[in-house]
């Protein structure tokens, strides 16, 4: 009994690590970071067949070519708490298409842009910590920045991480950062949060604020078919409201926008400008040549980089792409089917309710899509180079219909902080640092 469907894969031709009965490859695939360079992977998680993908081909198809059969993320990460369920990332069908219309033009350049003041100037904090010591963790200080900058473009508050977090530590903040949606306790203080804002901009509807949550606010929301003047939302929040209104208060309280800024912040803008930095620690010849690079760019008038120009430095973009693929955190794509179909040519049925993972840590560090796949080359991303990268081999953001809603902010961000640091200070490696890279155990 307990080894029952363990042969689903097996009988379609796809190899895969043997299976052990109740855990399936669970407990294999859960601690390790690579899978092996294969185009077809499958494994179960229990006694749930997945399979994993690998060749770029048949990811296009995933993605993109038959995105109607694979549109929504993951089954078995969604929570079934009424509160953390409605996230953003995991929404379906056409509650996911229409708030994704409504979230994406807030993050249109022209609107990026009105908020660079806000992030410059949490920039203050950061010099401040370099210019007091010479020895500094590179993370904690980008971790405080990113949650300083969040914090202003979306709520307008200056939060100031690191003595905000020593406040509401009892609040479950860090357990929220760390585990995503899973914990009620920091969620519901999250949402008496946004809901104290909204209250509180409501009372006072001339005093406008540039940050996103006004810009969902005020955003232009088609309420067609929407029905009923009342909802509840999760946290015994009672709205009598407009179809508007309550649209708005759905999209900010129910479907938790904000949160998915607070979550991306500390688990990956954070880390990229961290990342970043520590590579141009051990290589300083990636730092002069970025360093060259931004000084010829600054404005003599001005004595500032224009934004045209930040967004189109070859190099800078290099940098933080190639950070970004070096260290892809080791969690898959995922995507589920929702009708009994063919892969691509391949002739492999997948049944609705079927997961499909595509490991992009492994295509990310696989020699088979990128030389020297474990070397810091910033080059690989350069115009005369960048051709050679395989279609669907680079997928830090996702891609298709359903990539990443927050990525032209993240990089706008981290390559604003990056910038401004790189021009104001100079980085070395110390006694203390690990080269390469040591990583911390934890279970997600």
């Amino acid at each position: 009994f307990y080894a029952h469907g363990y042969d689903y894969w097996s009988k379609q031709g796809i190899n895969g690590p043997k299976p052990i009965p109740i855990f399936g490859n669970f407990l294999s695939t859960k601690f390790t970071v690579f899978v092996d360079d294969l185009e077809l992977t499958k494994y179960y998680s229990g006694r749930v067949p997945i399979l994993r993908i690998s060749d770029p081909e048949l990811i296009k198809v995933i993605l993109i070519k038959d995105f109607h059969l694979f549109p929504n993320r993951s089954k078995l990460n969604m929570s079934n708490n009424a509160i953390t369920s409605k996230n953003l990332k995991q929404l379906t069908g056409d509650n996911w298409h229409r708030i994704r219309a409504i979230v994406s033009p807030v993050f249109s350049s022209g609107k990026m842009r009105k908020m660079k003041p806000r992030i410059v100037e949490c920039l203050g904090e950061v010099y401040t910590r370099l210019d007091e010591s010479h020895l500094v963790n590179l993370l904690e200080i980008c971790r405080q920045f990113s949650m300083d900058a969040m914090a202003t473009s979306v709520f307008s508050i200056d939060i100031q991480w690191g003595k905000f977090l020593d406040r509401v530590n009892n609040n479950g903040l860090p357990n929220f950062a760390k585990d995503g949606f899973r914990d009620p306790k920091a969620t519901n203080f999250f949402v008496d949060s946004i809901r104290h804002i909204i209250s509180q901009r409501r009372q006072n509807p001339d005093l406008k604020h540039n940050d996103f949550i006004q810009q969902l606010m005020d955003a232009e929301i088609d309420t067609t078919n929407l029905g009923g003047t009342t909802t509840t939302v999760p946290g015994d929040i009672s709205l009598p409201l407009s179809s508007s209104t309550l649209f708005v208060n759905r999209l900010l309280l129910y479907y938790r926008v904000p949160n998915v800024f607070l979550v991306a912040t500390y688990g990956g803008t954070a880390l990229t400008l961290a990342f970043s930095l520590y590579e141009m620690a051990v290589n300083e010849d990636i730092q002069h040549r970025l360093y060259d690079e931004l000084t010829e760019a600054i404005d003599s008038k001005t004595g500032e980089i224009p934004d045209h120009q930040l967004a189109r430095l070859p190099y800078l973009d290099a940098v933080i792409s190639e950070t970004l693929r070096r260290y892809t955190a080791p969690v898959p794509l995922a995507r589920y089917c929702t009708q009994d179909c063919k892969l691509g040519d391949t002739g492999i049925v997948i049944k609705a309710g079927q997961q499909i993972e595509i490991p992009v840590h492994a295509i990310h560090h696989s020699d088979l899509n990128y030389k020297d796949p474990f070397i810091y080359d910033p080059d690989r991303f350069m115009p005369d180079q960048k051709h050679l990268i395989r279609p669907y081999t680079y997928l830090p953001f996702g891609a298709g219909p359903r990539h990443c809603v927050g990525m032209r902010f993240a990089l706008f961000e981290i390559k604003l902080a990056l910038a401004h640091i790189v021009l104001r200070y100079r980085f070395i490696r110390c006694p203390q640092t690990d080269v390469p890279i040591r990583y911390k155990k934890f279970i997600h």
